[in-house]
């Protein structure tokens, strides 16, 4: 059966609603550069997996299906928000959280407003681009680093940059 799902292989298919994953399936790429197998694809309803598979592949899962429990949408490695896979207007990003990842929030549709907690030093590149709903963005004291295309193809309407940001 298959066994490896490249990058954004089934990207952005707004009309998908229904996935069945077979065992097999054992590598679904993932890295922070890259997008996930199944970004962009809102619309799933369903999904047919093992339970073995998807607690293996949580994280993975949670880009199809994201969790009742807010704190589970958002993925972390250490202090880095890689990725956000929840639905919600107005996501909470958790107060741990110091850099929000290179295209941690990339072309999701939901997000209206956010609010980056203070504590946050750094925003990389294309984090929050294509977010075409995003309006409004509070930045904190403590950000230092907006990096290229960070809010690129959003809808905000007004920015203000602390002076605290070096670059």
């Amino acid at each position: 059966g298959v066994q490896m799902m490249g990058e954004s292989a089934f990207g952005f298919c707004p009309q998908l609603r229904e996935i069945r994953i077979p065992d097999s399936l054992s590598l679904i790429y993932k890295e922070v550069d890259e997008f996930p197998a199944f970004s962009g694809t809102d619309g799933i309803k369903n999904v047919i997996a093992s339970d073995k598979w998807k607690k293996e592949h949580r994280d993975i899962y949670l880009t199809m299906i994201p969790s009742e429990n807010e704190t589970e949408n958002f993925i972390m490695e250490g202090d880095t928000l890689v990725r956000y896979v929840g639905r919600r207007a107005e996501p909470q990003i958790l107060p741990n959280v110091r850099k929000i990842g290179k295209r941690a929030f990339f072309a999701n549709s939901h997000i209206e407003k956010i609010r980056i907690p203070y504590g946050v030093h750094t925003i990389c590149r294309s984090a929050f681009s294509s977010c075409k709903n995003l309006t409004v963005i509070e930045l904190p004291d403590s950000l230092r680093t907006i990096e290229e295309d960070a809010f690129a193809g959003t809808g905000i309407v007004n920015l203000s940059i602390p002076d605290s940001v070096l670059y």
